[in-house]
């Protein structure tokens, strides 16, 4: 009695855990099974005069997750995800602990754990033997393996990076050795390696009595390395299928970034007005009206924008007539410099 209410014992709150597992993976398989049927009514909708095939190929992204962080949990979940549809495909969740093995080892005799374990052996929580850190790929190769049941083949695989998931997959050939399983990388995961890369750099080099980061100007500080990441990203993407654009884009960003007035360095960015470099759009030349300016070599937006605004009548006369008003006030000072009044006069 705790609070003057009755509360259930553990063997009831089992059977009712138990019920309540059973209910919440009967409703599981049924909107997975309904995934499942769009997914393959969207991928055969793709094909034009020609038969549905019997098994779909399509592309997905897989990823894990853990309960705890560092790679020492003794739980984790691994999910595919159509990239066509967005649905979720399947899941499974591998665990390291059964809590039921748990406490029948501390109550139970050896010899009478063995006995009682091999009827519990089907109903065991424990899935996976391996670290935690091979969850992930365990996980992936058991729903690689048994996508094919529901129609459906995932031969290309969208993933954060991890070499050993495709790696497992590729040594295990879960469709045979004649379907081979392509991988491609996923940019945002790209672009956040390359924040890590530069950050770890920072830190390393600070500790050898270099500073790379700090507030000053030219120097690796948080704002630098979300621009460098933001100009990586952008590089890769509107230079996909050509590799030697997309390493010149990325030197491009490169030099640019760590470009001075004095030393400009945007040989390798794109030119005209539209470019996305400040200093090759300031460099070409821009009429307005019947006046044509030469905006020079101006790296900062803002000056562009000045230089613009300066070019403009509008602002010329603005300008003229502020002097003059500066010049009429110096004037109006001159000649009552000197002047003396009585007292009470103001």
């Amino acid at each position: 009695m705790v609070m003057n209410m009755s509360v259930m014992n553990k063997s009831t709150f089992n059977d009712h855990a138990a019920v309540m597992k059973k209910a919440s993976e009967c409703v599981a398989d049924s909107v997975l099974h309904d995934a499942r049927l769009e997914v393959r009514k969207a991928y055969s909708d793709l094909i034009v005069d020609a038969a549905v095939p019997e098994i779909s190929d399509i592309s997905v992204s897989f990823d894990g997750t853990w309960f705890t962080r560092g790679h020492s949990s003794m739980y984790g979940v691994g999910s595919v995800i159509d990239l066509l549809t967005g649905f979720v495909l399947d899941y499974t969740v591998m665990s390291k602990h059964c809590y039921r093995c748990m406490i029948a080892k501390r109550r139970m005799p050896i010899t009478d754990f063995r006995v009682w374990y091999a009827v519990h052996a089907p109903e065991c929580d424990i899935n996976h033997e391996g670290s935690s850190g091979a969850i992930e790929a365990e996980a992936a190769l058991i729903l690689w393996k048994r996508s094919e049941q529901y129609g459906l083949r995932h031969t290309t695989i969208l993933s954060d990076g991890d070499a050993s998931t495709y790696k497992r997959l590729s040594d295990e050939k879960p469709y045979g050795a004649s379907v081979a399983i392509q991988k491609e990388e996923c940019i945002n995961h790209i672009r956040k390696r390359l924040g890590t890369a530069l950050r770890k750099a920072v830190s390393e080099w600070r500790t050898r009595g270099c500073k790379l980061g700090g507030r000053g100007h030219g120097t690796l500080k948080a704002m630098t390395i979300a621009k460098l990441q933001k100009y990586y990203q952008k590089a890769i993407l509107d230079n996909r299928g050509n590799l030697l654009a997309m390493k010149s884009a990325i030197y491009a960003t490169l030099f640019h970034s760590i470009s001075t007035d004095e030393k400009p360095q945007h040989g390798n960015c794109p030119v005209g007005t539209e470019s996305w470099c400040y200093y090759q759009s300031a460099v070409a030349q821009v009429s307005y009206g019947d006046k044509t300016v030469a905006l020079g070599v101006r790296r900062d937006r803002g000056r562009v924008v000045k230089a613009k605004l300066r070019a403009t009548k509008k602002f010329q006369h603005y300008r003229q007539a502020i002097k003059s008003a500066k010049r009429r006030l110096l004037e109006a000072a001159k000649r009552t410099e000197g002047t003396t009044y009585k007292a009470g006069y103001f």
